[in-house]
């Protein structure tokens, strides 16, 4: 399998996530339509953990529902750097990022 991932990827509800460990940045959907913004090295394993009730107090409170979009990113720190960014942006440009 190539291991090599663009640097923006997008996800919809008939989409597949990605079998793939690097650094990624994510947005959640949940059921009250907020948007939940993480980030984790394997996508699948994390989604996973929020929809089980084991990720973070937030989404224990809002149900998610859909792996929103996620970006991948060089390093831990590019990661948390780019998580910094998005969780400061209005909800209506968190959204705008997937129409990118």
């Amino acid at each position: 399998m190539n291991k090599t991932l663009p640097w923006k990827k997008q996800i919809s509800a008939s989409g597949a996530i990605p079998d793939i460990d690097g650094y990624y940045v994510y947005l959640l959907l949940c059921a009250d339509n907020s948007l939940y913004c993480g980030w984790t090295t394997n996508l699948i394993r994390r989604y996973k953990a929020h929809a089980s009730g084991k990720g973070a107090k937030y989404t224990r409170a809002h149900q998610p529902v859909l792996l929103y979009y996620y970006e991948s990113c060089e390093s831990k720190s590019a990661a948390c750097q780019r998580e910094a960014q998005i969780k400061r942006m209005s909800h209506l440009e968190k959204i705008a990022l997937k129409e990118r």
